[in-house]
């Protein structure tokens, strides 16, 4: 009889065993190391043998966007004052816009730098568009710059530019790269936003 006990009070611990054994397989497997699947493929790391650097917050150009597109010049919630100036056709100006640059207040960051150019421009009182520019190391420009364009528009980067343009909802972005005049003088990129509704 208390060989009969010993075998069925065995039974539970045998289970035991085997939901511990399962378990154990759960927890270790790890996808595409089987054959449910390839594994990833690997980072490619270059030759500084580092994974690539992906474009910080800094890059994000919707941070220049202080209040909404259409926002009434009456209701704006920060303290502006206009800036004179003459019609400026090469930056699409027209002669019904009034720009404003920020006052009392520092812009946003863009590229990691305060822009040198901050503007807010109204058309019939309603914000249109923002312009803003940045200085950038000379060295590196055309290479951030390329790395930022790629990050705007959502691809890997290509090849060296001085411009891109793209579109995001109701927003339409133009950037510009423009080289500094002196060998070691910096570099500027010019970045123009636009409320363009579909």
């Amino acid at each position: 009889m208390a060989q009969a006990r010993c075998a069925v009070s065995s039974v539970p611990h045998l289970i035991v065993v085997l939901a511990a054994a399962l378990l154990s397989a759960c927890v270790s497997y790890t996808p595409g190391a089987t054959s449910l699947g390839p594994a990833a493929a690997p980072q490619d790391r270059g030759a500084s043998g580092r994974a690539p650097e992906a474009p910080g917050a800094s890059y994000d150009w919707h941070a220049l966007i202080v209040v909404p597109f259409g926002t009434l010049l009456k209701d704006m919630p920060l303290a502006i004052s206009e800036v004179i100036e003459f019609h400026d056709a090469e930056r699409g100006r027209s002669d019904d816009e009034d720009c404003y640059t920020l006052e009392g207040a520092a812009p946003p960051r863009f590229l990691d730098e305060r822009p040198e150019e901050y503007l807010l421009c109204y058309r019939h009182d309603r914000l249109n568009h923002i312009e803003a520019t940045v200085q950038i190391d000379s060295q590196s420009s055309r290479q951030l710059f390329a790395s930022a364009c790629a990050a705007w528009l959502g691809a890997a980067p290509g090849a060296l530019t001085d411009a891109c343009e793209g579109r995001d909802g109701t927003t339409e972005w133009s950037a510009r790269l423009v080289p500094g005049e002196a060998a070691r003088s910096p570099a500027s990129v010019s970045m123009r936003l636009t409320e363009s509704p579909p």
